[in-house]
């Protein structure tokens, strides 16, 4: 039986996430399923969830800066040549 097998079998909703969680290759998800696996109340979920979206906020606000610096010095680069 596959990982996608069991994942379809199994009725559990919470079994279902930590298989895909399990089984996934981004760290970042794992680290915020074990956060909120680790809180105690719901105002520390709610505390786990928005410092997790706040920091995949910032991760991506500086890929996306960083990509558009590339794209303005490449062509100057390349031209120079």
């Amino acid at each position: 039986m596959t990982n996608l097998d069991m994942l379809r079998r199994s009725i559990d909703l919470t079994k279902k996430i930590e298989l895909i969680v399990i089984h996934s290759d981004d760290e970042d998800l794992k680290n915020l399923y074990f956060a909120i696996l680790s809180a105690k109340s719901k105002s520390e979920i709610r505390e786990v969830l928005l410092e997790h979206i706040v920091n995949l906020t910032v991760s991506k606000l500086l890929k996306q800066k960083s990509s558009r610096i590339k794209e303005r010095i490449n062509p100057l680069i390349s031209l120079s040549e």
